[in-house]
């Protein structure tokens, strides 16, 4: 990860008063000393170049200083209601053309996307528009982008459409790009009643089913936002969310996966 909102930026950035060259000056060389350092240009496959860019209404711009290097011009060619942004911060292009200086290896952008999967959210697919016109707008500008990441943060307590999963993956592949799943997690977020055997089956079922829309779309890398449950203590604690438990045994969502990849197969 190299650029995002101000959660990734230190004080001196965030605070400090730095001028339009040099802001941009320290993005390169941020992106080049992480790049440069014990050679990881060489040892990462996939680059996360720009994590969360757009804002969790879906209609505005995360805020980060990087926005102070300003707009272009939207060159995704859509419109209407598929047009959510006339302009796009230019630190989104400079960032991969940067990371491209450095590296032949893939470059992606990642965000938070569910696609109206869940029905807890108004506003899934108005962000799913955003991050889509931002892509066609990076390929349209020859910005050389290789993926796009969906955060597959989700939550096993709410109703949900996997078809729409099937055809967001779709959609951004036809673009030329690669589709990877890259924070995949099926959080109990109603902790009310204990975990038990029925939730287990509950949350399987969820991943089998989220799983397969994803294969069927044609993703290709799905990668769960860690092992076990309750290893981080700042991300979904106590809500069961992966595939091993606490104690690092295999949970039904653990079958549930693997039966959702054979079946894929076959």
């Amino acid at each position: 990860l190299f650029v995002g909102h101000y959660t990734y930026l230190p004080d001196l950035v965030k605070d400090g008063t730095l001028r339009k060259v040099e802001l941009e000056l320290m993005l390169h060389d941020l992106i080049k000393g992480v790049m440069l350092a014990n050679d990881n240009n060489a040892k990462v496959d996939v680059w996360n170049v720009v994590n969360e860019a757009i804002g969790w209404d879906g209609d505005v711009w995360e805020d980060s200083r990087w926005l102070q290097l300003g707009y272009e011009a939207d060159a995704s060619g859509l419109s209407g209601t598929e047009q959510v942004f006339d302009s796009i911060p230019v630190y989104v292009r400079k960032a991969f053309e940067y990371a491209r200086m450095y590296t032949d290896k893939e470059l992606e952008l990642r965000d938070y996307l569910n696609d109206g999967l869940e029905s807890r959210w108004d506003n899934s697919e108005l962000r799913t528009r955003s991050l889509y016109q931002l892509h066609r707008h990076l390929v349209n500008s020859n910005v050389p982008i290789n993926a796009v990441g969906f955060q597959g943060h989700i939550n096993i307590d709410v109703s949900a459409t996997f078809s729409k999963l099937t055809q967001a993956v779709q959609r951004f592949k036809a673009l030329g790009l690669k589709v990877y799943v890259t924070e995949l997690d099926a959080e109990q977020n109603d902790q009310s009643t204990a975990w038990n055997d029925v939730i287990s089956q509950a949350q399987a079922d969820y991943y089998y089913n989220y799983v397969s829309a994803a294969l069927e779309g044609g993703v290709d890398g799905i990668f769960t936002w860690g092992i076990r449950d309750d290893q981080d203590p700042w991300w979904r604690f106590g809500e069961n969310p992966l595939l091993f438990d606490a104690d690092g045994k295999p949970k039904d969502s653990y079958y549930a996966v693997r039966q959702a990849l054979e079946d894929a197969d076959n």
